[in-house]
């Protein structure tokens, strides 16, 4: 697992709703992108979201080719039009300014984000609907781990603090509970250590699906149902939480509510196609 950067990316198409998990090996964003665009292809309309860091190609700021490799990331995700994005560290990497303006119009999200005077630049929560005989209304939320980036990436400077994830989760889920339309789905993106993805797991009701967990391993697991109790939804359950090492092609059933998860791991190795895209845009960035 210490091989393994933690991402989450999930694809969606209607009923039984599926979508793709993703967390790539270090180094190899040419083999994630080519799983990614191979998971679109195979299910076209189907929504795509990551937990963050996805720009991060695993070598970090003292690389060379970083900021060449952190823009041909971004270029990669508006490519991929993805429907949730969470800001992890690597996006903060040059400030929060340069973020924004490297983002551009991606649909990230921020719930534990404080801003200072003004409206906030990103969202705390995006809803999407997901079309179909019985279309779905899906909230996507996201955190920052506080500890990844504190003391730095010009947040102090942007007016931005990073508040409690778990006080920054449960005040959007009541307001979200408590509205005058309730979504069907709550999906929480965190990309955070062991021990914020505990605190969450542990005090968090309402979200539905906690992606992902580096905890849980499913490098060895050939498949993984979870059937869910038939709450109603005034009951603010706790989230079951999915896990990130490797890719992972999942589905939820509804009925009306949320009734199982399935988890059926990919293998991604070192024989997986790259996308030539990944490498072309690097390359014409360091030019």
């Amino acid at each position: 697992l210490n091989a393994y950067d933690m991402r989450t990316a999930f694809r969606w198409s209607a009923g039984p709703s599926r979508w793709i998990q993703i967390a790539r090996p270090r180094g190899e964003p040419g083999r994630r992108a080519g799983v990614i665009r191979e998971a679109l292809r195979g299910h076209p309309g189907a929504l795509f979201a990551d937990a963050g860091d996805f720009v991060d190609p695993g070598h970090g700021v003292g690389d060379p080719q970083w900021r060449a490799r952190r823009a041909a990331g971004f270029a990669l995700l508006t490519e991929l039009r993805p429907a949730a994005l969470g800001v992890g560290a690597a996006e903060l990497g040059e400030g929060v300014a340069a973020f924004l303006i490297a983002a551009g119009e991606l649909p990230y999200v921020a719930t534990n984000w404080r801003w200072g005077d003004g409206p906030p630049a990103i969202p705390p929560v995006r809803r999407v609907t997901v079309p179909g005989d019985q279309p779905l209304d899906v909230a996507f939320l996201a955190v920052t781990d506080p500890s990844a980036v504190d003391g730095s990436g010009g947040l102090s400077d942007a007016g931005v603090t990073l508040t409690d994830p778990v006080d920054a989760v449960n005040t959007v889920v009541d307001a979200l509970a408590t509205s005058a339309h309730p979504p069907d789905l709550v999906i929480l993106l965190a990309h955070v250590p062991p021990l914020v993805q505990a605190a969450l797991r542990q005090s968090l009701r309402g979200v539905d699906l906690l992606l992902g967990d580096p905890t849980a391993a499913t490098l060895r697991v050939a498949d993984q149902r979870t059937d869910l109790l038939p709450f109603g939804a005034a009951y603010k359950a706790a989230p079951i939480t999915l896990p990130l090492d490797g890719v992972a092609a999942a589905q939820i059933a509804f009925d009306p509510r949320p009734s199982w998860v399935a988890v059926q791991p990919l293998d991604v190795s070192a024989a997986a196609p790259s996308d030539p895209s990944v490498t072309s845009t690097a390359t014409a960035l360091r030019a």
